[in-house]
């Protein structure tokens, strides 16, 4: 079957960076500081006196907003298009260096505030942001602590994290992420600050004891903040509230949502600080910004406190600074978006599943505002990069919605692609939200013109393909709670959540064979949530029967580093939708294998904190579509892969190849060649000669049908038949003078399936089964006249039936036209020629499935959070340093 396969734009991680970070926006006035790379105390104030200077009408002057406890001022400025005015637009706050040793915090805030300014006047969404928003910059929020690390350790790696209190014991500091009020949030009852004054996550003596905390409170009851960033580092996270309680707030969805969207280009992890840093927080900003005093705050804050980074270090070397404060760029850019309105694409899907050169197809969207205001309308545009792609109808306006409500626009593009467009052919299409000229959102999609052959198929109705194992008495089983396709998928822990110690398998039963493929690629859809840090799942491939097992690497994973797997690619964290992942299995090609779904744990205790709803997967694929082979009719491969499969009978295979465009005149016959797996090639049928229109039985009895340029040929006579298994085969074109051209090679796969027919044998070949909307269209060979039918059942009752007539060039379509009922069909086609002599096909299966509705790519708002990395080390390590110290094997942090 000819289709164009609908993919997401899952890019390598440099294309991801250039796309998301283009070089063209890196500030220019960005640069190194003095102590290791990093920016002085005094540096940074420079850096703010530098924008003003530069850009006086965009950026106000420092102003002070407190007074440290060595007598150090706390600065804050603001950037918007008119700095000096209080305008009604939504306010967003960003702050860094809450604790003295993280100053990637700081840098990620001063490169966002150039990127601002700097580019004002020549990036859309630079503009849009700062005429419609009011963004606050605290970019050091602890000076005394900051300037003490430098007078220690002045060409950088100080580890004073603590403000510079003199506790009267001869202790100093207080943990100023641990000193917000509310007094219940501050004393919650866990362990998550020290009532110590040595400890390094000291709380103080009472919340707000510090003029550091009390000059950010101040701050928000003179403002209506709406978002805000508190920057820490590291260990790429993006935590949100509650840390006190470890629960979600009641508007968790929106934090997970925003969380998801913001990481989708640089992979940090998602959730409460308990799932991702592993420990509680009391007297946290992110609770006292929320909710701790609505009335002093003017209303909820939605606040983060991304943990950047994944270097295992506080104090990353100075080549890893430009990487860190690009790959936070678009976070910083979408935090601002959502404190106000944001339209933004939140799915879209097509009206066919498959698509061929010459159709028109129609796409639709869903458009939400996910931002915490109004939205006005806006314009969605559907563009393409592809010479082989008209857009007819790629302009769309989207209605004025209110905050966190959504609008479905059916149909809403159109495009048409070319008739003489090459199969496998890549389309890139990019739909943009517009507000005016100012670009708020982008998603790309690929398609791929292709024509797949379906090698193993499992819809995970039930476990008849597989093999499951599991070290505790929870098994993979079927679900019907959660699934991509009706009505079920394959999942670990169909009772809840899983167990430790993990360590349970998903194996296919048999081998799959891939002899005679050579791109083939494994497809599944699936979705997941694992506990961060420690559990993983993999998707493995044996070539020995299961005696060895090498995971194989996808869009969603990552390295294994982090969690002592050596270098494994595996998935962890969250993946919230259900996502379509594929893998390529090209260097399998060829060989007998098994896959297995694994999950498993270096978590070795039973603590239901760490437990986590399991991994869900479905429609599980291994196929090959290959532009090489485009133009092929396939012998049908054996019913139970459930494929999409051309059939032919006894073995008698059929082929279909077309003249080329600048073939001569002088054409007079065509040979075909077969070349069994390991053998030469040799003539399998000769003397085709070179027709106009119109079928013949010539006289080596073959049925050849001529349709313009393309030519199609069925073998008849019983010596001709082949056995079951891969062959290559190619086209020798011979002039009136005896030369020859031979066609690149392409493959033929034969099964053996038995025909019926009584009378005198003529030819009946199914060319494509395709299904649109739930509406099935069949199109093949026969001879003229006859009339073809196809009969759809189950459980051996006749549903519909539909009928055609061949027409003059051989060809027929039986096309139904009413939507049928989601579900698995038995397939009948059978014809009856001018004779009244009968052929039937063997029945096969046909599934029908709901239409395809595609999520947006990761690339610019995915619905997965991946692992971050960090390399395990003999020597303690401290990670997430907006905690305590926890230690675990040799890790600590």
């Amino acid at each position: 079957m000819k289709i164009i396969k609908i993919v997401f734009s899952f890019l390598p991680i440099f294309l991801l960076f250039l796309l998301l970070f283009p070089s063209s926006a890196l500030a220019t006035d960005f640069g190194y500081g003095s102590m290791g790379g990093y920016y002085t105390l005094s540096e940074v104030y420079d850096q703010l006196d530098n924008m003003h200077t530069k850009y006086p009408n965009l950026i106000t002057a420092k102003e002070q907003i407190g007074t440290t406890v060595e007598g150090r001022p706390i600065y804050i400025v603001k950037i918007s298009d008119n700095p000096g005015s209080d305008e009604s637009e939504p306010e967003v706050f960003y702050n860094a260096l809450t604790h003295a040793r993280e100053p990637m915090g700081m840098e990620v805030t001063i490169y966002f505030m150039y990127y601002l300014l700097e580019n004002y006047n020549t990036d859309s969404t630079a503009k849009y942001l700062v005429d419609n928003r009011e963004m606050y910059f605290l970019p050091v929020v602890n000076p005394d602590g900051y300037y003490y690390n430098q007078t220690t350790n002045p060409s950088g790696g100080g580890n004073w994290r603590k403000n510079r209190k003199n506790n009267g014991n001869g202790t100093y500091g207080v943990d100023l992420n641990r000193n917000f009020g509310p007094q219940a949030y501050w004393n919650y009852n866990n362990s998550g600050s020290s009532t110590t004054t040595s400890a390094s996550d000291y709380r103080g003596t009472a919340p707000f004891s510090e003029p550091e905390t009390q000059a950010i409170r101040d701050f928000l009851s003179s403002h209506q903040i709406k978002t805000a960033f508190n920057y820490h580092t590291y260990g790429g996270d993006m935590p949100y509230p509650y840390t006190a309680s470890q629960s979600q707030t009641s508007d968790g969805n929106i934090f997970e949502e925003w969380a998801i969207d913001m990481v989708s280009g640089n992979n940090y992890v998602t959730g409460l600080t308990i799932q991702n840093l592993t420990y509680a927080i009391r007297g946290d900003v992110l609770d006292y910004m929320y909710d701790g005093d609505v009335i002093a705050n003017n209303g909820n804050i939605f606040s983060f406190l991304p943990e950047v980074g994944a270097d295992s270090s506080f104090w990353p070397i100075q080549s890893r600074i430009d990487v860190v404060v690009s790959e936070n760029l678009f976070p910083n850019k979408y935090i601002a978006f959502v404190a106000g309105g944001y339209t933004d694409i939140s799915s879209y899907s097509t009206n066919q599943e498959y698509m061929d050169p010459g159709e028109t197809v129609l796409m639709s969207i869903v458009a939400k505002n996910k931002g915490r205001g109004n939205m006005d309308s806006v314009v969605a545009t559907l563009t393409t990069t592809s010479s082989y792609v008209t857009i007819n109808d790629g302009s769309e306006t989207i209605s004025a919605l209110d905050s966190q409500t959504s609008q479905t626009v059916n149909d809403s593009f159109s495009f048409t692609v070319s008739e003489t467009a090459p199969l496998g052919t890549q389309m890139d299409f990019t739909l943009t939200i517009k507000s005016g000229d100012s670009t708020l959102s982008t998603k790309s999609i690929t398609y791929y013109v292709a024509t797949p052959e379906i090698i193993f198929s499992d819809s995970c109705d039930n476990l008849s393909n597989w093999t499951t194992s599991s070290v505790t008495s929870i098994v993979w089983q079927t679900t019907t709670s959660a699934y991509h396709s009706s009505s079920s998928s394959c999942t670990d822990s169909i009772l809840g959540d899983y167990d430790h110690p993990l360590n349970s398998s998903l194996t296919t039963t048999n081998n799959i064979s891939l002899s005679g493929y050579t791109n083939p690629k494994l497809s599944f859809w699936t979705k997941y949530d694992l506990y961060s840090y420690f559990d993983i799942a993999e998707i493995q491939i044996s070539i020995d029967n299961g005696s060895n097992w090498t995971s194989l690497p996808g869009n969603y994973t990552n390295g294994g580093e982090a969690y002592l797997y050596g270098t494994s690619p595996v998935y962890s964290g969250k993946l919230v939708n259900w996502t379509k992942e594929e893998i390529d299995l090209s260097v399998y090609a060829t060989q007998h294998i098994k896959l297995r779904f694994l999950l498993s744990s270096l978590y070795p205790y039973a603590n239901t904190n760490n437990r986590r709803d399991g991994w869900y997967i479905d429609d599980i694929k291994i196929f090959e579509y290959d532009a090489t082979r485009s133009d092929i009719i396939n012998p049908a491969k054996s019913n139970s892969s459930g494929g999409d499969n051309i059939f032919t009978t006894d073995s008698l295979p059929a082929f279909t190849f077309s003249k080329s465009s600048d073939a001569t005149a002088g054409i007079s016959s065509y040979e075909i060649f077969i070349k069994p797996e390991g053998k030469d090639y040799y003539p399998y049928i000769t003397s085709i000669v070179e027709g106009v229109s119109g079928t013949t039985l010539d006289q080596t009895e073959r049925f050849v049908s001529y349709s313009g340029n393309e030519i199609s040929v069925y073998a008849k006579r019983e010596i001709d038949k082949l056995a079951g298994g891969a062959y290559k085969w190619k086209v020798r074109a011979f002039d009136q003078n005896g030369n020859s051209t031979d066609s690149d090679p392409k493959i033929l796969r034969i099964n053996t399936h038995t025909a019926n027919f009584s009378g005198e044998w003529f030819p009946l070949v199914l060319l494509t089964k395709k299904v649109v909307n739930q509406i099935p269209t069949f199109t093949g060979i026969s001879t003229v006249g006859s009339k073809v039918t196809v009969q759809l059942s189950q459980n051996n009752i006749t549903l519909v039936s539909k009928e055609a007539t061949v027409d003059s060039t051989s060809r027929f379509k039986v096309s139904f036209t009413d939507k049928l009922s989601v579900g698995t069909y038995n397939v009948n086609i059978f014809a009856t020629n001018k004779n009244n002599d009968y052929t039937e096909l063997p029945e096969f299966n046909l599934k029908i499935t709901k239409p395809i509705i595609s999520t947006p790519s990761p690339v610019l708002g995915a619905l997965v959070t991946p692992l971050p990395t960090f390399i395990p080390s003999p020597t303690p390590l401290r990670q997430g340093s907006a905690g305590r110290e926890h230690c675990f094997l040799w890790w600590c942090w």
